[in-house]
């Protein structure tokens, strides 16, 4: 039997108004080639985020843990630092009874070795945000405008989030069309639509999954003009 995994994928806005230099495509690499060395797994789902790691109201991460809960699958992360920089969510995590991976510490099989992974990770945060303040504090002593401004930290939030919902507009377009091939011979099952799709080969969100009843619905419900 296969094992299930469910991939996180994060990116921060950066003070400068830029995304962070760990972006998706390589945490999205860095799990594919995991996985592939994984003969007896299996990426069930996926989900992206753009949003600071200090935040823990993050939407996609408990949409993420609440599927992993919901098919007992191993929540996957390329880095620790993905999923939180702060010891208090990674300890109050490994208490949920979600199994998870981060694959900068596979080797972390224990509860002690995750906590003081886990405390590195903060402690590495901390460190940076009082160099960043010492930075500022002796810029500013000598006079130098710094950041950039407000509405530039705004549109590079707004241009980040568009991007990541056209692509999912543009998938949830292309699966419709074969959902509603299928459909139109009188199948009305979501399962055995997603039976069909799987057998033709059809591309899920995250290109190498396989459909289900659920996936199925999710298309349907995104796009509901088009049924």
């Amino acid at each position: 039997m296969k094992k299930r995994y469910i991939a996180y994928y994060r990116i921060s806005i950066s003070k400068s108004g830029g995304l962070d230099s760990y972006g998706i495509a390589v945490q999205k690499s860095k799990i594919t080639n995991y996985l592939n060395s994984q003969p007896a797994s299996e990426l069930i789902a996926s989900f992206e985020e753009v949003e600071t790691g200090s935040n823990d109201k993050r939407p996609q991460l408990a949409l993420a843990l609440a599927e992993c809960k919901r098919n007992s699958a191993c929540l996957i992360t390329s880095h620790l630092s993905r999923l939180s920089r702060k010891a208090s969510f990674i300890l109050a995590l490994m208490d949920s009874n979600v199994e998870f991976l981060a694959l900068d510490c596979p080797e972390a099989s224990s509860k002690l070795h995750l906590q003081i992974m886990a405390i590195f990770a903060q402690s590495e945060r901390e460190t940076l945000i009082q160099r960043v303040t010492d930075s500022l504090r002796v810029a500013r002593s000598k006079g130098v405008v710094l950041g950039a401004p407000p509405e530039s930290l705004a549109e590079s939030r707004k241009i980040a989030l568009r991007a990541v919902q056209e692509r999912k507009q543009a998938f949830n377009l292309n699966a419709m069309k074969a959902i509603s091939d299928v459909m139109e011979t009188g199948i009305a099952s979501l399962t055995k639509v997603a039976d069909i799709l799987n057998r033709r080969a059809e591309p899920t969100a995250r290109g190498n999954g396989r459909w289900t009843g659920t996936s199925v619905s999710r298309v349907l419900k995104a796009l509901p003009s088009a049924t």
